[in-house]
C-alpha cells in the first residue's frame, strides 16, 4: 500500500537530478549561469544532451539516487527527457522508476512523466500508469490516468491518484477495484479510496461491494484494516444501507463488522434476514391448525419470489459463516407470512450443503401469534423440514374460539 510513497521518492529524485544538472551548467558556463544559458537558447531553440547519467550521494557518502536517460532537449522553459530510468537507494526500500518521456518545467519546477510510467520496489510492489505529474508549488503528486498497482498480496486499480509528500494519506479518485489474493476477495467502489499509511487503514466510498465468491456485501462506505506484518485484512467495517447476499438469502442492516480470521459478521441497526432458500416454513402451523389461505406477500427485495421467512431484531445480529449460525439479540421477531414469533433472542442454524434453514431456537418471553390464537413459552425449538415445534417452560396456547390450553413441555407437528 506504499506505492505512492515510492512514486513520490522517484519524482523527487528526478527533480533533484535536474537541479544538480543546472548547477553544473552554471559552473561550466563562463557567461554567468542560467541567465546566460537562456540567452544561448532563445525561443524554440534547444541544446541536446545524449545518454546522460547523474548520481546523488548521502551525507555518509553512499549513493542515494541515480538517473539515466537516452537524451535531454534543453529549452528556455522546459527540459524534455526520453527513456528515463531512475533509482533510489533508501534505507527502507529501493525504487526503480522508468518512463518513455518526461518534461521538467523550469518555471514552476513541475515534473511530468509520460508513456509507460512504471515504479518498481525491491519489496515487490509495481505501479503502472501512463502519466504522472509532480506539482512543486502544491507539493502534490497526481495523475488523472488509470493506475495499476501490483503487490504480492493484492492488486489495486483506479482512475486518478494523488498524495502529499509525507504520504501519511493518499487517494485513488474513482472506479476502484482491490483484489486480495489470499483469501480471495474483491472490493470495489465508485470512489474515492483514501489510504492512511500510518494506521494501515483504507476508506472505500460510494457503492462499496465486497465479494469473496460466496458472500457479497454492499454498503455506502467501508473501512478496511490491514495487518502490515501478516499482509492480510484484520477487519472490515461497512456502514450505510448494508446488504449481504448469500445464495438466495439477503440480510440488511445499517452497520456491519466483518472479522475474516473468525469468519464472523456482526450487524447492528435494525438487522433483518430475508430467507428465500427454505420452503414450507410455518411455525404456527406446527403448533396449531395449518393455514389453508394463500399467502399473498411478495419478496421484500422487490422480486416476485415470496420469502419463506423474515427475521428481525432490535439489537445485534452475529453471523458465523464457518459454523453457519446466526445469533439475534433483543426483541427478535420471525414472520413466515402466517405466524409471528417474538422472543428476547434467537439462534438460527443453516444447512450449508442443502442451503436451507435447519433449525431455529427462540428463548426468553416466547410468543407466537397466528390469527387470533396466541402461544406462550420460555423457549421454542422449530425444525422446519420436520414441521415440528417444541415448546418448553410452562407453554400455554390461547385459542380464542375454544378457550385456553396449558400443559407441560409440548411437542407439536404439522404433518
Amino acid at each position: 500500500m506504499r506505492f505512492l510513497r515510492f512514486l513520490l521518492l522517484a519524482a523527487l529524485i528526478v527533480g533533484a537530478c535536474y537541479f544538480s544538472w543546472y548547477l553544473f551548467a552554471e559552473k561550466a558556463d563562463k557567461g554567468g549561469g542560467d541567465a546566460a544559458l537562456e540567452k544561448e537558447i532563445p525561443g524554440s531553440m534547444s541544446e541536446q544532451v545524449q545518454s546522460f547519467s547523474i548520481f546523488g550521494f548521502s551525507e555518509s557518502g553512499d549513493k542515494a539516487w541515480e538517473v539515466r536517460g537516452r537524451s535531454a532537449d534543453i529549452y528556455s522553459e522546459v527540459i524534455n527527457l526520453t527513456d528515463i530510468d531512475a533509482n533510489s537507494y533508501g534505507e527502507e526500500v529501493k525504487v526503480n522508476l522508468t518512463a518513455d518521456e518526461g518534461v521538467f518545467n523550469r518555471t514552476n519546477n513541475d515534473i511530468e512523466l509520460m508513456k509507460n510510467v512504471v515504479a518498481v520496489t525491491d519489496e515487490g510492489t509495481t505501479l503502472k500508469t501512463e502519466r504522472m505529474i509532480w506539482e512543486a508549488e502544491k507539493s502534490l503528486i497526481n495523475t488523472g490516468e488509470r493506475v495499476f498497482i501490483e503487490r504480492k498480496d493484492m492488486d489495486i486499480e483506479g482512475t486518478g491518484a494523488s498524495a502529499k509528500p509525507d504520504l501519511k494519506k493518499a487517494r485513488l479518485h474513482k472506479d476502484i477495484t482491490l483484489k486480495i489474493k489470499d483469501p480471495v476477495a474483491v472490493i470495489t467502489c465508485d470512489g474515492p479510496l483514501d489510504i492512511d499509511y500510518n494506521n494501515n487503514i483504507a476508506y472505500f466510498n460510494d457503492n462499496v461491494k465486497v465479494d469473496d465468491g460466496k458472500v457479497q456485501i454492499y454498503s455506502d462506505k467501508s473501512t478496511t484494516y490491514f495487518d502490515p506484518k501478516q499482509k492480510q485484512i484484520n477487519k472490515v467495517f461497512c456502514e450505510g444501507n448494508v446488504k449481504i447476499v448469500r445464495g438466495e438469502d439477503v440480510t440488511y442492516s445499517e452497520t456491519l463488522s466483518y472479522l475474516p480470521e473468525e469468519t464472523k459478521v456482526v450487524l447492528s441497526g435494525s438487522p433483518k434476514i430475508v430467507i428465500f432458500s427454505t420452503e414450507g416454513i410455518d411455525i404456527g402451523g406446527a403448533i396449531g391448525a395449518p393455514d389453508k389461505e394463500e399467502d399473498s406477500r411478495k419478496a421484500q427485495s422487490g422480486g416476485d419470489q415470496e420469502p419463506a421467512a423474515v427475521i428481525t431484531c432490535d439489537g445485534t445480529l452475529e453471523v458465523d459463516y464457518e459454523k453457519n449460525i446466526a445469533y439475534f439479540n433483543d426483541n427478535v421477531k420471525m414472520d413466515d407470512g402466517k405466524s409471528q414469533i417474538y422472543s428476547d433472542k434467537s439462534t438460527a442454524y443453516f444447512d450449508p450443503k442443502r442451503k436451507k434453514l435447519s433449525k431455529v431456537y427462540f428463548e426468553g418471553n416466547v410468543k407466537i401469534m397466528r390469527g387470533e390464537d396466541v402461544t406462550y413459552a420460555k423457549t421454542l425449538t422449530y425444525l422446519p423440514e420436520e414441521g415440528r415445534a417444541i415448546l418448553s417452560g410452562r407453554p400455554k396456547i390461547i385459542v380464542r374460539s375454544t378457550g385456553e390450553l396449558t400443559g407441560k413441555d409440548e411437542s407439536a407437528d404439522n404433518k
